[in-house]
């Protein structure tokens, strides 16, 4: 992790895009098990038999639903900031990609497209993706998702733009020197 934050500094990369990715899975995942009453869809597709069932989510909050898409698709379009920080002909474009990806995989879920994921489950596609089949299964569709992703697009592009991360910028460029 040192060496990831060091290479991060010298090759102008904003460690902080970083941690605000970081931190915004944390947040999804604190959503999950706090507010939801059943596991992550990814957990299942990583570990099948590792979640208990028993697990309940206490704590009530508005949208409990979609707030994980939201941070999820937000960590991940600020770690592509992030990735495509000293590529301005890339960010965009990278953006454009990412965000749809986090549709995509909100789309596998839906029951019309599982029934397409679970009869490719010997393709090479699915080998590919290592328990695509069990997302697409486990997980449940919500148009909701999709809107919550969308949302999560403005909100990254106005903290890309901040100020505080221009002043990181800066300074990660004067330390650089």
């Amino acid at each position: 992790m040192t060496s990831l934050l060091h290479q991060s500094v010298r090759s102008d990369k904003p460690v902080g895009l970083l941690i605000a990715a970081v931190a915004a899975l944390l947040a999804g995942l604190l959503v999950y098990v706090g507010a939801r009453p059943f596991a992550p869809v990814l957990i299942y597709a990583i570990w099948p038999d590792s979640w208990s069932e028993s697990i309940q989510g206490s704590v009530r909050i508005p949208f409990a639903y979609q707030l994980p898409s939201f941070f999820h698709a937000m960590a991940m379009m600020l770690a592509t900031l992030a990735v495509t920080w000293n590529r301005r002909q890339l960010r965009r474009p990278a953006l454009v990609v990412t965000i749809g990806l986090c549709l995509l995989m909100e789309f596998v879920q839906h029951r019309a497209v599982v029934i397409y994921v679970s009869a490719c489950a010997d393709t090479l596609l699915c080998r590919w993706v290592p328990g695509l089949e069990a997302y697409a299964r486990r997980g449940t569709f919500d148009p909701l998702d999709l809107l919550a992703i969308a949302a999560a697009a403005p909100v990254v592009w106005t903290l890309y733009q901040s100020d505080l991360f221009n002043a990181l910028q800066r300074r990660q460029k004067d330390a650089a020197k």
